[in-house]
């Protein structure tokens, strides 16, 4: 079995959004450890990582902080934790961003 998942954010409103709307991403879409790193371009990845991941596994949207994303200490984006249900898949997700987007792209397999 394999799902995949790819989103593409446009940095630039994701921007005006999250500003707009801090307290709610802050309680409802991002964990802490996400958002240390607050810089507009990584969080937009993050956010399009979630969104690759929701539509990869059929989630409901809005399922955000069921989706955790870290990096390893050599930046390489993981999926730390998804609900509990998908655990016995393995995954692998790549990151990127080029002038005001950002896109994410995953995979899930057996």
């Amino acid at each position: 079995m394999i799902r995949v998942g790819v989103d593409i954010v446009q940095v630039s409103r994701f921007e005006k959004k999250f500003k707009e709307n801090k307290k709610y991403f802050e309680e409802k879409v991002f964990l802490p450890e996400e958002l240390a790193d607050a810089r507009p371009e990584h969080l937009a990845g993050i956010f399009a990582a979630k969104e690759a991941v929701i539509k990869a596994l059929g989630l409901k949207s809005g399922q955000w902080q069921e989706i955790v994303i870290s990096h390893q200490e050599n930046g390489k984006p993981f999926i730390s934790k998804i609900p509990a249900q998908f655990q016995d898949l393995k995954s692998d997700l790549s990151l990127s961003h080029d002038g005001d987007y950002a896109v994410a792209f995953v995979v899930f397999y057996k």
